[in-house]
């Protein structure tokens, strides 16, 4: 996780976090941090994401892609062939004005 500068008081561990994944929210919002969970089990991984939210006071998260990204290549006659796999997630928390 890195915050960006101004700290806000925690959140209960059971207040909603607003997640955005395909859309920006309407309404103004300042971003508070980045946080990023490598896991790869990508339930898991957003829980860890949501408490981490949570702990720095935010009021949603937007998703901004898989946190990382796996790849293997196999050798078959002249030409290499290669599987990627992208797993956890990056997301930017927000607090709403």
């Amino acid at each position: 996780m890195v915050l960006y500068g101004t700290t806000y008081p925690a959140k209960d561990v059971d207040t909603p976090v607003e997640i955005y994944r395909t859309q920006r929210p309407n309404r103004p919002y300042v971003e508070i941090g980045e946080i990023s969970c490598n896991d790869t089990n990508d339930e898991y991984a957003l829980n860890q994401i949501l408490m981490k939210a949570r702990s720095i006071g935010a009021d949603a998260i937007i998703i901004l892609g898989s946190a990382s990204t796996s790849a293997s290549g196999v050798p078959i006659g002249g030409v290499i062939y290669s599987s990627t796999q992208q797993y956890g997630f990056k997301a930017v928390a927000i607090k709403y004005n």
